[in-house]
C-alpha cells in the first residue's frame, strides 16, 4: 500500500527485457495507463515515444552496468490516453535492483514531475530578461534625451556669453 500511494511515481522493471512488476498511482498517471495494462509488459512497448528519447537506453546502461541514474528536470514527450504527446519534465533516479548473487535483477525508479516548477521558471527567466531589455532602452532613452536637450542649448549658452561680454565691453566704455 506504501509503494502505491507514494506522492512521487513509481516503478520496478524486471530483467533485460525491463517488462513492468510493479508500478504505482502517481506513475499510472503520468503515463496514462493503468497497473493491468502495462504489468507484465516491457517499457518499450508501453511507451514506445520514450525510446527516441534516451530514457531505454538509460534503463539499459543501468541494468547492464549495475550503477545508478539521477536526472534533473529531463524532458519527456509522453502520449497519454491517445492524445496528443505532451513534454513533461521528471527529476527521477533508476536504481538497479541486486539479486542473492550479486547480479542485476531490475531496475527501481522513482521520482516527481516537476514540468510546473519548470514552466514557472523558464517564465520567470524570460521576464527578467525582458525586465531587462525595458531597462536598458530607458537607458538609451534618457542618454539620447540628454543629448537632446545640450544640444539646442549650447547655442543659447554662446549666445548668452557673446551678450554678456558685449554689455560688458559697452558698459566699460
Amino acid at each position: 500500500r506504501l509503494f502505491r500511494q507514494a506522492p512521487g511515481f513509481m516503478c520496478i522493471t524486471e530483467g533485460a527485457s525491463h517488462a513492468y512488476a510493479l508500478v504505482n498511482t502517481a506513475y499510472e498517471q503520468l503515463v496514462g495507463q493503468s497497473d493491468s495494462e502495462v504489468i507484465g509488459r516491457n517499457v518499450s512497448e508501453v511507451l514506445p515515444e520514450v525510446a527516441d528519447q534516451g530514457y531505454i537506453a538509460l534503463l539499459v546502461s543501468v541494468f547492464s552496468q549495475g550503477e545508478s541514474f539521477v536526472g534533473r528536470a529531463m524532458p519527456v514527450r509522453l502520449q497519454r490516453n491517445a492524445g496528443a504527446a505532451e513534454t513533461y519534465y521528471v527529476d527521477f533516479v533508476h536504481q538497479p535492483i541486486f539479486d542473492e548473487d550479486g547480479g542485476v535483477w531490475g531496475v527501481f525508479t522513482q521520482g516527481s514531475d516537476v514540468t510546473e516548477r519548470v514552466l514557472a521558471e523558464a517564465e520567470l527567466r524570460s521576464t527578467g530578461h525582458a525586465l531587462q531589455e525595458a531597462n536598458e532602452r530607458k537607458d538609451q532613452f534618457l542618454a539620447v534625451l540628454g543629448h537632446e536637450l545640450r544640444n539646442p542649448l549650447a547655442p543659447i549658452h554662446n549666445a548668452a556669453h557673446v551678450l554678456r561680454h558685449l554689455v560688458g565691453d559697452n558698459a566699460s566704455a
